[in-house]
């Protein structure tokens, strides 16, 4: 009767340590979707505010391309 209960209660601990180590698990994983999700929300707003400074400084560029076409038509129409 001793083995047997002794026995039980090894198989019982091997039972809860297992549950802890898949409660532990779980929770990592959790923690680790809620790190993944925070990243993703940080790349988008990142590539978005790259994109509007791009696409600004690509209207400040040409701007100043045309005011630079507008400056030479004119040197151009002082000089003929």
């Amino acid at each position: 009767m001793f083995l047997v209960e002794m026995s039980y209660n090894c198989i019982k601990e091997e039972i809860t340590g297992l549950q802890l180590k898949t409660n532990r698990k779980q929770n990592a994983l959790q923690e680790s979707d809620v790190t993944l999700e925070k990243d993703n929300n940080k790349l988008v707003k990142f590539i978005e505010d790259d994109n509007k400074t791009t696409d600004d400084a690509s209207k400040k560029a040409e701007l100043a391309s045309q005011a630079r076409k507008n400056v030479e038509v004119q040197i151009k129409a002082l000089d003929a």
